[in-house]
């Protein structure tokens, strides 16, 4: 076992040993980050021993913000540039980045669906829905998606508990990868000294209130996540207890367990935060399975879809053309059921994919004279549709 993972897991069987501070989940009135960094400013920095004003001020910080707005996080390196780190489970960011097609949902979860003081009675909960045979194949995902069946499985429950393990375990990594919490779990630094250190931050562009608050919610995890469940599942969905079969290595293997069965039968009962968060896999033609999956999820969402094959994680499944084919189309049904969004492709393929689109490469491949405007590039919709590829329709069904 890694020095790294073992301060992890030695940190957080300190945070979820520790006693927990009562948190008023009903409050709204969001604080500025000037007023969370006064009331936080005065204590030798100790993430699980902050005062109740500090408490109470993170809390009206982050209750209310998008939970997607801290899927990954920058980190300034000392030599050049940053390093760019995303959630302990979910991986959906490093590969299809959060974006204004996913904010367009009318609704979008916030810190509060997570973390509003229910998490006990969702770890049962939970264990309940896994004894569901009907709901405990869905584990796996890459099954067709049914949304008859989201109240029997309990999905947006689910995906709240998920969401709440993942929150937690990546405050704790990137506690540690940013110093907040020393790796040898000696001592600890002056907190606000380490929140606001930006000597790096300007250098790179990396924006000082965004790195000041990123910093500010790993604290504001460290402390909400004491009520963390001290079971686990095993590849059976049988409960585990914190460290029971001796080997602390695989404790947070057995937390990805339960994450991923939770969101795979969330994402499969057709919750719509459980579908945005998930990355599916990518095997068509080995499993029929896969198949039934994307073919309903472009039913239900065709943008997504579109996104998903334009993006990194389906860069070995797709020529480059083929690629660009599909980003197109997410573009022309993003604009169309967005028609405010005033973004141009180039602007759209940065704003999706953190890439600046070749321009000469479209051109060619629209054989038009010029990078034209959204409006004008609805006439090539139906070249787009012609050119798009779908791994799926080469499969037979049985």
């Amino acid at each position: 076992m890694s020095n790294f993972l073992a301060s992890i897991i030695v940190s957080f069987t300190f945070i979820i040993s520790f006693q927990a501070q009562e948190v008023d989940f009903t409050k709204t009135n969001e604080e500025s980050i000037s007023v969370v960094l006064d009331r936080c400013k005065n204590f030798v920095y100790n993430p699980l021993l902050l005062s109740q004003d500090c408490i109470l001020s993170l809390d009206r910080y982050f209750l209310d913000k998008p939970i997607w707005e801290y899927a990954q996080l920058d980190i300034p390196r000392k030599d050049y540039g940053h390093r760019t780190t995303y959630s302990s489970f979910n991986k959906r960011s490093a590969y299809l980045k959060y974006s204004a097609s996913d904010y367009s949902l009318q609704r979008i979860p916030l810190w509060r669906d997570i973390f509003d003081g229910n998490i006990s009675e969702r770890h049962e909960l939970v264990k309940s829905v896994f004894q569901i045979e009907h709901c405990k194949k869905l584990a796996g995902g890459n099954e067709k998606i049914n949304p008859n069946i989201s109240d029997l499985c309990e999905a947006e429950e689910l995906y709240k508990y998920a969401t709440y393990l993942d929150s937690c375990l990546t405050g704790i990594q990137r506690a540690f990868q940013i110093g907040i919490l020393p790796r040898d779990n000696v001592q600890f630094g002056n907190g606000i000294d380490v929140l606001t250190s930006v000597s790096v931050v300007d250098e790179f562009d990396l924006g000082v209130n965004e790195w000041i608050d990123s910093n500010l919610n790993i604290v504001w995890l460290l402390n909400t996540c004491r009520y963390f469940p001290t079971q686990a599942f095993d590849t059976n969905l049988k409960i585990v207890e914190f460290g029971s079969d001796g080997e602390l290595s695989n404790t947070i293997e057995r937390y990805k367990v339960g994450y991923d069965a939770a969101l795979n039968i969330a994402a499969v009962s057709g919750h719509e935060w459980a579908l945005y968060s998930i990355l599916p896999g990518i095997s068509f033609s080995v499993q029929k399975k896969g198949k039934r999956f994307w073919e309903s999820l472009y039913e239900i969402n065709p943008v997504l879809v579109h996104r998903h094959f334009s993006g990194h994680h389906f860069a070995q499944v797709f020529t480059k053309e083929e690629s660009t084919w599909h980003s197109i189309k997410a573009y022309f049904l993003t604009i169309k059921s967005s028609p405010k969004l005033y973004l141009n492709y180039s602007d759209y393929m940065f704003h999706e994919f953190r890439k600046v689109v070749d321009v000469n490469y479209l051109e060619n491949l629209l054989d038009i004279p010029g990078l034209l405007t959204h409006t004008e590039m609805f006439a090539y919709e139906s070249t787009v549709d012609d050119k798009l590829v779908f791994p799926w329709i080469d499969i037979t069904n049985d």
